[in-house]
């Protein structure tokens, strides 16, 4: 097993194994007592079971995220789809609301023919009538 050796913030493993941890004071260094030592590893303890409860609640977070996320997803393909469905029906509409003019302008078609073949007749037939009495 080996050991590390800690200067203020950087860390390096010791090769026989021991653990040795020294802090700066001041510009010279100086060995830690034995108290120290344990202070500092309860100081250590204390900040890793709060990186702890932090990581885990950025994992619950990150989570959350991913979910909403999937959600957001799902809401535009749901949205997309009722977008294409409401171009249907709004082309159907168009035809439904075309259909009664389209009647009316055949109607009107077939009364303007009706009238004019009336009065061709009655006017063809006035004038073989009047030729008829020359003849």
């Amino acid at each position: 097993m080996k050991g590390v050796i800690l200067y203020g913030n950087q860390s390096s493993t010791h090769p026989e194994g021991l653990f040795i941890f020294k802090k700066k004071l001041g510009k010279a260094g100086r060995e830690m007592n034995d108290e120290e030592v344990a202070v500092k590893i309860a100081e250590y303890g204390k900040e890793i079971g709060s990186l702890k409860h932090r990581t885990t609640d950025l994992e619950e977070q990150q989570k959350n995220i991913q979910e909403l996320a999937m959600s957001v997803k799902e809401l535009a393909l749901n949205m997309k789809t009722m977008m294409e469905e409401q171009g249907k029906q709004g082309d159907r509409l168009q035809k439904l609301e075309n259909e009664p003019a389209e009647r009316w302008n055949s109607a009107k078609k077939t009364a303007f023919t009706t009238i004019v073949s009336v009065i061709s007749g009655a006017v063809a037939t006035g004038l073989i009538f009047m030729a008829a009495q020359y003849l």
